[in-house]
């Protein structure tokens, strides 16, 4: 009997054969439609998993192998396919074109590959689907998976540390690299930025102007400042946040740091020293130099803070103006102090010191001021004092 040959077959009626004409209609239509013998082949592997795979890039084929395993008997394949077609797409092997003949015991390749466009997982199945004779296919399906991650990339160093940084200035640039590792895609950077764009601004770099593309293997720098504004430690982070396609950085983000300092300035002399002075008399003025040690920004002088301010008199003759004042980044002019003999007779000890704008550091934190009230040598009548010697 031929394989698409129908057969009948003489069965004992029962009971329920008697009482359900409908089941003897049924028997016989199965019986009809089966064949005697399916056609027999294989399919293999029974899995293909493609790994990770760059998004927008193709894989490399993997083989699937079709087998007749019929000792004698020969089909015909009019169909075959992948179940998800755009990401696992059917592209060669040795079977040829539709419709091809496998004879009894031969085989043939089909070639497979993974184009993920997305970063998720993906899976599909690829089955023949037409046959002629009919052929029962191990396993029905090959199972398909992979993996599509996003083109891999680099952000070099990790972090940043800008120091030490006075405020209300801004630091000269550091770079940070961008690199594109991927053998053979490029991506295009659509966003980037500083979480903290005031205190850590994108000054520059070779990049260029976004959107800017990097292509397989080539890299570019961003040019990353530090301007704080106040006396603080200051931390953000760099990364890039928009690709196409998407892209993997390692790390993630680039740490940024950097501490907000005071602005350096200094007292010369450390220290004045007055000679005695009578009651009633003030001495020759000393200068006290005020000097900007910052050589980027101007120092403004808000106001000047004198311990014993009726025996220790600002007085003019200095350079500086009377505050608030500024003084150019390196400069410095000079205050004049004088010592006024005012009573209790004895030592007096005082300090000049000064506010700023920003707030400053001075070295050293204020100038020492001392001297001595005396008394005359001889009484207003001109007569000489007792108590001198």
């Amino acid at each position: 009997m031929a394989m698409n040959e129908s057969h009948t077959a003489t069965i004992e009626q029962g009971p329920a054969m008697h009482s359900t004409p409908g089941a003897w209609i049924a028997l016989l239509f199965t019986l009809a439609a089966t064949p005697l013998h399916a056609q027999t082949g294989s399919l293999a592997p029974a899995t293909i998993n493609f790994g990770n795979q760059t998004i927008t890039t193709t894989s490399a084929a993997r083989d699937v192998t079709i087998a007749n395993v019929h000792p004698s008997a020969p089909f015909q394949v009019i169909a075959m396919s992948s179940s998800n077609p755009a990401r696992f797409p059917l592209v060669g092997g040795s079977c040829g074109p539709l419709p091809f003949t496998l004879a009894a015991g031969a085989s043939c390749t089909v070639a497979i590959a993974f184009v993920p466009d997305a970063i998720a997982t993906w899976s599909a199945g690829f089955s023949v689907s037409g046959t002629t004779p009919v052929t029962v296919f191990t396993p029905a399906q090959v199972a398909l998976s992979g993996s599509g991650s996003g083109v891999p990339a680099t952000l070099a160093p990790a972090t940043i540390n800008f120091g030490s940084q006075a405020i209300s200035t801004t630091s000269a640039a550091q770079d940070l690299t961008i690199a594109n590792i991927h053998p053979s895609a490029a991506f295009q950077v659509t966003a980037m930025s500083s979480s903290n764009p005031a205190r850590f601004p994108l000054v520059g770099g070779s990049c260029g102007p976004l959107p800017f593309t990097l292509a397989a293997g080539a890299s570019c720098t961003v040019a990353i400042a530090f301007a704080p504004d106040a006396i603080a430690t200051w931390s953000a982070g760099f990364s890039v946040s928009g690709t196409t396609p998407a892209t993997v950085f390692t790390p993630s983000q680039v740490s940024l740091a950097g501490n907000g300092t005071p602005v350096p300035a200094v007292f010369d002399p450390g220290a004045l020293v007055f000679p005695t002075t009578p009651m009633g008399t003030t001495s020759a003025s000393q200068e006290i130099t005020i000097g900007n040690a910052d050589m980027h920004a101007s120092l403004t002088i808000s106001s000047y803070l004198v311990a014993d301010p009726a025996r220790f008199l600002v007085v003019a003759g200095g350079s500086c103006p009377p505050p608030p004042f500024d003084i150019a980044a390196g400069g410095m002019c000079s205050v004049s102090i004088a010592f006024a003999g005012v009573p209790p007779i004895g030592l007096a000890v005082g300090s000049f010191g000064a506010t700023t704008t920003p707030a400053s550091t001075f070295a050293p934190a204020t100038v020492g001021l001392s001297g001595v009230v005396g008394v005359d040598s001889l009484f207003e009548d001109g007569f000489e004092n007792p108590a001198s010697p």
